[in-house]
């Protein structure tokens, strides 16, 4: 059933309603939502509208009847298409306003000083994030001069957010802003020792395990530093020569880390084994289970993610969503279960990087996770009515009146919402502690 025009006064609790306001202009976090208190109600009756849209198909609470006399004012004829909700629209929204509660609105400030908190925050991170990711970059190209003194420097990037991970009860997984694309070995790297050590902890795998985990996904591509360029980039399918090729890296790879003399045996393994599957059909060496340790699987996982998120041609990208989607329809007996749900836990079922639309048809694009609840993510939405440098941060666990319906692919967005919204063309990730400190990595 189509939205319909609402007199204010047939409204009650249990009324899903649209406000033909401003968002700045009302006290409430949404234009669209559920009224769920006598309080809100009250709230919404001194904004000094006659009406607004009423949506029954999200209400809980049909219209009340309408008073003597007022049965042929407003009610319930519905809106077409063509109608917009705003104050010129063909609501009826002449009533006086009556002065707001000033608490109503004080809180409304708060939550947008919170939200500016919020954004300094993850600019912070993204600061961390870069400086990480010079870390990563100057280590990985002198591994070839001076692998002894890299391998040294990883140890100390590792052991640091190891550190910092086990240090802290709870952390969140940010998305990050895109740097420099060409560069993207460095971030796939970076990308999967960090996923791959939230996993380890997620595992409560000792501290010296988490390291192994974290150096062996910091180098489980070391090997293909001695691949064509063609075929590292390459955008299409490979053909059988280069594939064969391609599957060789693992063997360089591994020869490199014997030959750095300072690497784990867990950390080689991984170097050596991260392509293969539990079910044998992975390479080089088609081994199963038994001989995959548990390790060289959390990074698999990680490794896989990432594939699936970042491929070489940006057309075959899956979206975070759709990239766990996969891992766990499509890859059956492939990969360990019990670390993959680890992983959403780590990621949520929504990650970050995601597209969203929300139960009261908001959309939006995830940008943190906090594990404490996995379908409660923060949201950056969209709203025309506020410049998207300063588009608002919605946090579902404040919100429990709010819920993710579903995914939506990036390239099924209207143009007007994916250039305010600007969904990552490459998703990367990093983590910054419930209590606001980070790595300096």
């Amino acid at each position: 059933m189509p939205r319909q025009k609402a007199d204010i006064n047939r409204l009650q609790v249990g009324s899903y309603v649209q406000l033909p306001l401003r968002w700045m202009d009302h006290p409430f976090l949404f234009n669209a939502f559920l009224i769920r208190t006598e309080s809100q109600l009250e709230t919404l009756r001194r904004l000094g509208l006659k009406q607004v849209w009423y949506d029954p198909e999200k209400s809980e609470a049909p219209l009340l009847s309408p008073l003597p006399g007022e049965a042929e004012e407003g009610g319930e004829e519905e809106a077409t298409e063509e109608e917009n909700p705003t104050p010129d629209g063909p609501l009826d929204i002449s009533a006086t306003a009556m002065p707001l509660d000033d608490a109503l609105m004080a809180e409304k400030r708060a939550r947008m000083a919170i939200n500016r908190e919020k954004r300094k925050r993850l600019q912070n991170c993204e600061t961390r994030y870069r400086r990480t990711m010079a870390s990563v970059k100057g280590l990985m190209q002198n591994l070839l001069a001076r692998p002894r003194e890299a391998v040294e420097e990883a140890d100390h990037l590792v052991s640091d957010v190891v550190g910092t991970l086990l240090a802290e009860k709870e952390y969140v997984v940010h998305l990050m802003a895109e740097q420099g694309l060409d560069e993207q070995v460095y971030y796939h790297a970076l990308n999967v020792s960090m996923l791959s050590m939230m996993v380890a902890r997620e595992c409560r795998l000792s501290e010296e395990e988490m390291r192994y985990v974290g150096m062996g996904a910091l180098f489980h591509d070391i090997g293909k530093a001695r691949l064509p360029g063609g075929i590292i980039h390459k955008r299409g399918e490979l053909t059988p020569s280069e594939r064969a090729l391609y599957e060789r890296h693992v063997h360089w790879g591994e020869e490199m880390a014997d030959q750095m003399g300072n690497l784990a045996p867990e950390v080689v393994e991984v170097i050596a084994r991260h392509h293969e599957l539990l079910d044998g059909s992975g390479f080089p060496g088609g081994l199963d289970g038994p001989r995959i340790g548990r390790v060289t699987r959390i990074v698999t996982i990680a490794n896989t993610y990432d594939n699936l998120c970042n491929p070489n041609d940006p057309a075959r990208a899956l979206s975070p969503y759709e990239a766990l989607s996969f891992m766990f329809k499509k890859m059956p007996g492939m990969l360990d279960e019990e670390l993959l749900a680890h992983f959403v836990r780590c990621l949520g079922v929504y990650p970050p990087g995601s597209i969203v639309q929300l139960s009261n048809d908001v959309i939006g694009l995830v940008m943190s996770f906090n594990a404490a609840n996995l379908l409660a993510p923060v949201i950056k939405v969209y709203d025309p009515e506020v410049p998207k440098e300063e588009a608002y941060f919605v946090d579902l666990m404040e919100e429990p009146g709010v819920s993710i319906e579903r995914s939506i692919r990036p390239a099924d967005l209207p143009r007007e919402i994916y250039v305010y919204l600007n969904p990552r063309r490459h998703v990367n990730y990093y983590f910054d502690t419930a209590a606001g400190s980070t790595p300096e990595g």
